[in-house]
């Protein structure tokens, strides 16, 4: 209501103060109409001759005093329309303050549902960004938990690789000493065997010496049998022969069973060792390859990790940033 009365008081007034110049305007070019009438009149009795000097002189100061006169009403009359004018553009600056005050509450309304629509959406922006926030947060926390298992199983594969490199080489170092005890072995049977094929030689060159010692005894038993029938002597030289025969093969099989003994435990020594490298070697190769795809896993996982958090930062601050340019939308 306030609006509809102030207004028409403005215009009417602006609209007073321009007529009131107008009219001022209107005085001060008649008075220079008359002014130059007066001098124009003045300049024609001059050119009338000698006798009118006297007339022209009076009047000239008449209309000098006249001029003056009313240059000065005109100069009074000026100087309160100056002072008019800047009185009414003080009123016209606070009718025009109060003009876009009014403006400003009329606005005021529309200006609200406005901004109540932007909170509204720069609320459902933030409720959206704080509802995306916390699902990267918690998908984040579980890429961090299955990193630190991840990490974790890797700690245990490793201290377990150093365990296993230690086990392997406590084995290279077993194996090292029963490479050393099998050449020992194969110099030692190779010896007993030199000392068998020594023994075997010796027995034989014995048995020989003793059957031809026997064949002497038994062709000169023969001998002395035809000259003196003894088959007693005859039975005792065949079973003293029949029992060395017996001590010779008794010697024989003892040193091939010793030598068959000693060869069947170093081979049996061997293989042993040599499964156990192999098993050795197999399980070495199975924990490197294991650690290996650990390692690939691990390093997925922090990659992972790393991209989650970025994305995770970058969604925050892109949120906050449209936040503050809705907002800064809203209010200007």
């Amino acid at each position: 209501m306030s609006v509809v009365t102030t207004q028409p008081k403005t215009s009417e007034a602006i609209r007073s103060s321009v007529r009131s110049s107008l009219a001022d305007r209107g005085e001060a070019e008649s008075f220079k109409a008359r002014t130059r009438s007066i001098r124009a009149g003045n300049v024609i009795t001059s050119l009338g001759g000698a006798g009118g000097a006297l007339q022209t002189m009076a009047g000239a100061r008449k209309a000098r005093s006249q001029e003056k006169e009313e240059l000065s009403s005109l100069n009074n009359r000026f100087a309160s329309y100056i002072q008019n004018m800047r009185s009414l553009q003080q009123r016209n600056s606070a009718l025009e303050a109060q003009v876009l005050k009014l403006q400003a509450t009329e606005t005021t309304a529309h200006t609200k549902a406005l901004f109540e629509k932007e909170t509204k959406d720069l609320r459902k922006l933030v409720d959206e960004l704080s509802e995306d926030k916390a699902k990267m947060v918690l998908e984040r926390n579980k890429w961090r938990d299955q990193a630190e298992e991840y990490k974790k199983k890797w700690d245990d594969e490793a201290a377990w690789h150093a365990e296993l490199n230690t086990e392997v080489a406590k084995l290279n170092k077993d194996l090292y000493a029963v490479t050393l005890i099998r050449v020992d072995l194969q110099n030692k049977l190779a010896t007993m065997q030199e000392e068998i094929d020594f023994m075997v030689l010796v027995h034989k060159q014995e048995l020989k010496q003793l059957q031809d010692q026997l064949n002497q005894s038994l062709s000169i038993v023969a001998v002395e049998q035809t000259q003196e029938a003894g088959p007693d002597v005859i039975a005792e030289l065949y079973d003293l022969r029949q029992i060395y025969e017996n001590f010779c093969r008794d010697i024989q099989e003892e040193a091939e069973a010793k030598y068959k003994e000693k060869f069947t435990e170093i081979e049996l020594e061997r293989e042993r060792d040599s499964k156990t490298m192999l098993a050795a070697r197999a399980e070495l190769i199975t924990s490197r390859k294991e650690l290996s795809e650990l390692r690939g896993q691990l390093n997925t996982v922090m990659t992972t990790t790393e991209t989650l958090q970025s994305q995770s930062s970058l969604t925050s601050s892109t949120g906050v940033q449209q936040v503050t340019m809705t907002t800064q939308r809203g209010i200007f």
